[in-house]
């Protein structure tokens, strides 16, 4: 090889050597950029939703009767719980017809809830709120029977139950005793529903003036992202059916207190009629048809929806921004659904 052609050689080998260089120092300064664009690129695949699950629970309401209606609404209840795998159950009064129970023996307990609800995605606790036909039996046997059951959650005839929704999210629940407000309000001579079965020490004056003060306070000092108040009463309804004076003044007492503080959500039984009615931005949900019959109705002004021919429970889905309510009947069919949205624009 003459001293040219080694010389053309040589160039061409440091010529490589240079891009080879080049090529490497780009590779260094692209590296960083790859990486975010692959990142980008994956992270809506690979991150689809929270890094929570959503909460999820049943309700149901006007139930304890040992029906074929009731049995049927529990084997829909046992396949939703066992679908969205529901953390508790709530209730929200009449558990046990026509007259509650007696005490820890009484055979109710068995008929009406035990051999009903038998499935294992129902062994869940029970977060219980008494109605008027509760309260003509012995509301202390409902209480004690807490310390019998597993899931049977009745600490007192109100109570409130903060549920964690992330490590810094909270459903406050905060149950109510109806009967036990009313109370306060009851005026001398006054005539009041299944009055003469009462136990004063629950439905009384002092009862209600303790309830309320209570209630006045959880509302007042709640920091949860969703406040549901619950009770047996209905405060709007559809349903046509005849009031006493004593449950229009709790009406009168409860939704300026509800406003006030924020609550978001009232559920109810009582009436038999699955109902969703807005007032003032609070949401009133009913859910009286757990088994035991449906009573008349008529839409007033502040009903969004109702359905009184049929027997069935409620589907609940909570996040911190969002809740979802699905009205099931005895067949699993979907009947109703509300979306609520949480509002942080003014935190």
């Amino acid at each position: 090889m003459g001293p040219v052609a080694r010389l053309r050689r040589l160039q061409r080998q440091l010529t490589l050597k240079v891009q080879f260089q080049q090529n490497r120092f780009h590779a260094v300064l692209l590296l960083p950029l790859l990486v975010i664009v692959s990142l980008c690129v994956a992270w809506p695949i690979l991150y689809s939703g929270p890094a929570y699950k959503p909460l999820y629970f049943l309700s149901v309401g006007d139930y304890g009767t040992g029906s074929l209606e009731q049995k049927a609404v529990g084997n829909q209840m046992a396949e939703a719980a066992e679908k969205h795998d529901a953390k508790f159950v709530l209730t929200v009064g009449d558990n046990f017809y026509p007259r509650g129970i007696k005490d820890l023996d009484d055979p109710l307990i068995k008929r009406n809830f035990e051999d009903i609800y038998v499935e294992r995605s129902l062994q869940i606790p029970w977060y219980v709120t008494l109605g008027d036909h509760d309260h003509r039996g012995s509301v202390a046997a409902q209480i004690a029977y807490s310390n019998v059951s597993k899931r049977w959650q009745l600490p007192s005839p109100y109570y409130i139950k903060s549920i964690p929704l992330t490590g810094i999210h909270y459903l406050d629940l905060i149950v109510t005793d109806s009967v036990g407000l009313e109370g306060l309000l009851v005026q001398e001579n006054e005539t009041r529903r299944f009055a003469v079965d009462y136990d004063m020490t629950y439905a009384g004056v002092e009862a209600g003036r303790r309830q309320l003060e209570w209630l006045t306070e959880v509302l007042a000092s709640s920091k949860a992202d969703w406040r549901i108040v619950v009770g047996h009463r209905p405060l709007q309804s559809c349903a046509d059916r005849s009031r006493y004076p004593v449950e229009e003044r709790l009406r009168d007492l409860l939704l300026p207190l509800f406003v006030e503080y924020g609550v978001h959500v009232y559920m109810h039984g009582h009436d038999h009629v699955g109902q969703h009615l807005v007032d003032k931005g609070v949401v009133y949900v009913g859910n009286g048809v757990g088994g035991f019959g449906v009573h008349a109705a008529r839409a007033t002004n502040n009903t969004v929806w109702f359905r009184n021919d049929y027997m069935g429970f409620i589907t609940h889905k909570v996040t911190p921004s969002v809740m979802e309510f699905k009205y099931k009947n005895h067949k699993g069919a979907t009947m109703h659904k509300i979306i609520l949205k949480q509002d942080y624009s003014d935190m």
